[in-house]
């Protein structure tokens, strides 16, 4: 009678043993189903961003065409605002650190008359006056720390 009460627990912790092994795969497998469907959102929304990025650079090469943008940290976006082309970047500088950020872009000649052309440079707030130049068609024009916004007007 012990000898079969002894198999009989042995058999019922072989069964709970299994049980929870079961369990942990349960587990396991809901917490990779989450992490997938998590990552498929930030893919749904990241494709999102980028068409809405695609069209507004459609809608932009009708004023400005970015040439190239080096220096930003994550992926630049091109939209208008305010009847304005904005090419926007991300850059992180530690205190007292440097960097460099170069923009290329190229004017569709019939849509701005050179003499008019206005370039609005927007000092970031909290930041101390960084170093800008202003080259056109290669030649620098102009050299400058930002310490408020400023508007340059093509001479």
């Amino acid at each position: 009678s012990i000898l079969v009460q002894r198999n009989q627990l042995e058999n019922s912790l072989e069964k709970i043993k299994e049980l929870n092994e079961k369990n942990k795969i349960q587990k396991q497998t809901k917490e990779e189903i989450n992490s997938i469907k998590k990552q498929k959102e930030n893919l749904e929304k990241e494709k999102e961003e980028f068409s809405k990025n695609i069209e507004n650079l459609k809608q932009s090469e009708e004023y400005s065409k970015l040439i190239s943008f080096q220096g930003s940290e994550k992926s630049v976006k091109i939209y208008d605002d305010l009847g304005k082309t904005v090419f926007e970047g991300f850059l992180n500088i530690k205190p007292e650190g440097k960097a460099v950020v170069k923009i290329i872009y190229e004017l569709q000649a019939d849509s701005v008359n050179k003499k008019d052309y206005k370039l609005l440079i927007q000092k970031q707030p909290g930041t101390k006056g960084h170093q800008y130049e202003i080259k056109i068609d290669g030649k620098l024009r102009d050299k400058f720390n930002l310490t408020q916004d400023r508007e340059y007007v093509l001479k």
